[in-house]
């Protein structure tokens, strides 16, 4: 039978197992083969047949068995991890598969034992390949903002910038909202946090947007020209609003884009949700292309209950060379200068040997592309932040003060 060791069965009755299997890892199958008696049979020879193989997989389908009648196969998940599905979260794990975990596409390869002209259905694996786990690194905190102000004032000035208005054209977006510095307010408590809320507007406003008068009001703050960071780790403890057309964010952007304008200052999206897709989160990097086009990447964190059930942490390791997105501590998105082809890459030493800087931004945008339409329903929608805190990575990091 197969090695069960930290599998699970998808029913009692079937013996099919599903094991996770990061990119690029081994995968150890053990067999045992008995006659009727319980007795191991020697020198029995065991064969994989293979379905739904959508991974790539290395290494011998056939094995013999031992002098205790294992059969033993080891295979190399060869897929790309750009390939690979999202990592599990709670209360899915790596060693444990429950009905509530849903990702497409599905990256499976499934493995089914014969021996000799029977096939053992009971004992097939069903893997799912994953992405590799981030890299283990050593935080040391350089920087935080714990939002511990009074109730109902506004987030430090000497850290954040408030801004306000509808932008050009919703902000390059195509969003709905009008940004208000009194949607910003710290709400007093012991743990202390910074809510941005969102509040539709009546027709009788006076506040006009791109498209006409505006449906909604809402909050936007930077630390731009005042605190930037280079590489290192920045994280910040957030509940996202619920909602068809929410679209809370998390981001940063380069301190050049004065000078080099957008994209090629870079930006780092640390953490996107919208309302309509509610256990998705989305890590993405924004640059140009060696035309000086936009491209981007991006990779998704597929939850088992919606964003806004509760607090989350959402983080980024900045390396020189090399991006990595983190939710509640697990890793599940990485993006290397090394893969992004032509693409000018901002996050790394300049050609003049000057480093990086990023300054972040917090911002609830209503609707727009990525939002799309907002629920007729809704009225009102908060983005509460606990902190935001800054790291150095293995001794990598450095606080800017502008």
């Amino acid at each position: 039978m197969t090695d069960k060791s930290a599998w699970w069965t998808n029913e009692v009755a079937s013996y099919s197992w599903v094991k996770f299997v990061e990119a690029g890892a081994t995968l150890n199958l053990n067999y045992v083969v008995t006659n009727a008696a319980g007795s191991p049979i020697v020198n029995a020879l065991v064969t994989l047949t293979t379905s739904r193989a959508i991974a790539t997989f290395t290494g011998s389908l056939t094995a013999r068995t031992n002098a205790s009648g294992i059969a033993t196969f080891t295979l190399t998940n060869t897929t790309s991890n750009d390939l690979a599905e999202a990592r599990p979260f709670s209360p899915s794990s790596m060693s444990y598969w429950d009905d509530s975990r849903t990702v497409t596409p599905e990256v499976k390869f499934d493995f089914t034992p014969g021996v000799g002209a029977t096939t053992e259905h009971i004992d097939r694996v069903w893997t799912h390949t994953v992405k590799a786990a981030g890299t283990a690194f050593t935080k040391s905190l350089l920087w935080s903002e714990e939002f511990s102000g009074s109730a109902n004032s506004a987030p430090s000035s000497s850290v954040w910038n408030v801004e306000t208005g509808n932008g050009s054209y919703g902000w390059g977006n195509a969003e709905r909202q009008s940004y208000t510095s009194a949607a910003n307010r710290q709400d007093g408590t012991t743990e202390g946090n910074l809510n941005i809320t969102a509040t539709r507007l009546s027709s009788s406003t006076t506040s006009n947007c791109w498209y006409g008068k505006c449906e909604w009001s809402s909050g936007r703050i930077t630390t731009q020209n005042k605190v930037s960071f280079t590489y290192g780790y920045l994280e910040a403890r957030i509940k996202v609003p619920a909602g068809v057309g929410t679209w809370p964010a998390f981001w940063t952007l380069g301190t050049n884009i004065g000078s080099v304008s957008w994209p090629a200052c870079g930006e780092i999206d640390v953490m996107e949700a919208v309302g309509k897709d509610p256990k998705v989160h989305q890590g993405t990097v924004h640059m140009t292309t060696a035309t000086g086009g936009h491209d981007y990447f991006y990779g998704q964190a597929i939850m088992p209950e919606a964003l806004s059930a509760g607090y989350h942490t959402f983080g980024v390791r900045w390396m020189p060379t090399s991006l990595e997105w983190y939710i509640d501590g697990e890793h599940f998105y990485t993006v290397n200068k090394s893969g992004v082809g032509t693409n000018a890459w901002p996050f790394g030493p300049a050609a003049n040997g000057s480093m990086p800087k990023q300054f972040a931004i917090l911002n609830l945008a209503m609707g727009g592309t990525l939002g799309g339409p907002v629920a007729s329903s809704l009225t009102s929608a908060t983005m509460a932040i606990d902190y935001v805190r800054y790291y150095s990575a293995n001794g990598l990091g450095t606080v800017n003060y502008n």
